[in-house]
């Protein structure tokens, strides 16, 4: 705050013109009087920090039988089912969707694609899989 008052008056008095000792020592020396200006010994802000975390972590799994929720199907059955009868949807009907298959029976295999899709898609899958 201090160096831009100075700097103010320095460029305000050398637009006007008025020049004087006092005028001429801030126009000369601008850091000097500011340092004369300024504290010899801050005093740094005392800073506390209170950094602390009463929260404890509560969270319990209670559902230990999740992996066993999903139905688990053979990669090779359904990759089978897929390969011969997936035209109509008999893949899907094992695995469990039924709107799927009934979609699958309906538009013969979603005209062919849905079927060449889930014949790579089955190739990829762990065995066994959950659905």
């Amino acid at each position: 705050m201090k160096l831009i008052c100075i700097w103010w008056t320095r460029a305000h008095l050398l637009t006007t013109g008025k020049t004087g000792s006092a005028v001429r020592a801030i126009i000369d020396r601008p850091y000097e009087i500011v340092g004369k200006l300024s504290l010899t010994n801050p005093v740094p802000p005392q800073i506390v920090v209170n950094n602390t975390n009463a929260n404890v972590n509560s969270n319990v799994n209670t559902n230990v039988n999740a992996a066993f929720a999903k139905r688990v199907k053979n990669k090779w059955v359904a990759f089978l089912l897929c390969l011969f009868l997936g035209f109509f949807g008999v893949h899907k009907f094992y695995e469990g969707k039924a709107l799927l298959g009934i979609l699958y029976l309906f538009t013969a295999g979603l005209f062919g694609i849905g079927w060449i899709i889930d014949c790579i898609s089955l190739l990829f899958k762990p065995n066994p899989y959950f659905v």
